[in-house]
This record gives structure tokens, C-alpha cells and sequence, in this order.
């Protein structure tokens, strides 16, 4: 049974991570000190007690550099980066790269790969179609047909009969 603290919440596990990477690398007295969290939150969140309030996780993302919806563990939220299109665009044409060069027993791997990248594409233009810049838009969703042509061919031949 996980721990839990007040209204049966647990902490983030972005929150727990980051905390106890600081912890281990000061103290939690250091800890509580940077961040404005009490020696007793400190020691709650670390541990994966209670859930931390709007308010805290604000603090929280302030000290760390990162967003409260990061730490949440929610995916795309807040405004668009370049670089997270970018980082998308890289992959997704890696992806395809690598399937032209690696052994035939290996492109299936290769496939599942791609149709897991496109499903991200997917859901980060789905998330983001607001305030995504158009050129990488259109450049997602023509690398998305591109590898869908590849890990789905629609033209497969069916599999014959020996008899």
C-alpha cells in the first residue's frame, strides 16, 4: 500500500524525485530552507505523503526550473517550446533514417517504434494545435504519413497457401 497523507493524495512522483535528488545532494534542512517548504513537508513529500498544493508546486517549480505541470506529471502543458517540436521533428526523421539502414530482422523494431512516435506526434498536436508553429505542424504531420507508410503498409501481400 502506497503512503498516502491528507485527503488520501500522494505526492508526485516528479515532486518525490527532485526533492531527494536535492536531499541527497545537501541536506533536508538545505532543502527545506531553498525551496520555503517546511523541514516536515519536506520529509512527507520525500517520502510520498500528502499531495502539494497549487501554491507549493509553484514554489517548487520556481526553485527547480520547471513547470508545475511537469510536476504533476502532466504532458504538454503550458506554452509550446521550439525545441519540443524540434525534439519531435529529430526523432521522428532518426526514425526513418535508421529504417533504411538496419538489417531486415531489425525493421520491425524499428515500426513499433515509429507507430509510438506517432502516436506522440499526435497527441502533441492534438495538445498544442494553438500555438504550434505552422512549419512544424505541417512538418510533424508529413513525417507522421511517412513513417505510418512504413510501419503500416496499406499494400502488405497476404500470405499464401503451400498446398
Amino acid at each position: 500500500m502506497s503512503p498516502k497523507g491528507r485527503g488520501n493524495k500522494t505526492t508526485p512522483p516528479n515532486v518525490v524525485e527532485l526533492l531527494r535528488e536535492e536531499v541527497d545532494r545537501t541536506s533536508q534542512a538545505a532543502t527545506s530552507r531553498a525551496t520555503g517548504l517546511t523541514l516536515q513537508t519536506v520529509q512527507r513529500y520525500i517520502k510520498g505523503i500528502g499531495e502539494p498544493t497549487t501554491a507549493t508546486l509553484q514554489k517548487l517549480a520556481d526553485y527547480f526550473g520547471v513547470s508545475v505541470a511537469w510536476l504533476r506529471g502532466e504532458r504538454y502543458k503550458g506554452p509550446c517550446t521550439d525545441a519540443e517540436a524540434q525534439t519531435l521533428i529529430q526523432v521522428s526523421e532518426d526514425l526513418l533514417k535508421i529504417h533504411t539502414i538496419i538489417p531486415a530482422e531489425l525493421k520491425r523494431t524499428i515500426q513499433v517504434l515509429m507507430l509510438e512516435q506517432i502516436d506522440e506526434i499526435a497527441d502533441f498536436i492534438y495538445i498544442r494545435t494553438a500555438d504550434i508553429d505552422k512549419g512544424a505542424e505541417d512538418k510533424l504531420v508529413s513525417l507522421s504519413s511517412e513513417m505510418q507508410n512504413i510501419a503500416m503498409p496499406t499494400n502488405v501481400p497476404s500470405a499464401k497457401d503451400d498446398t
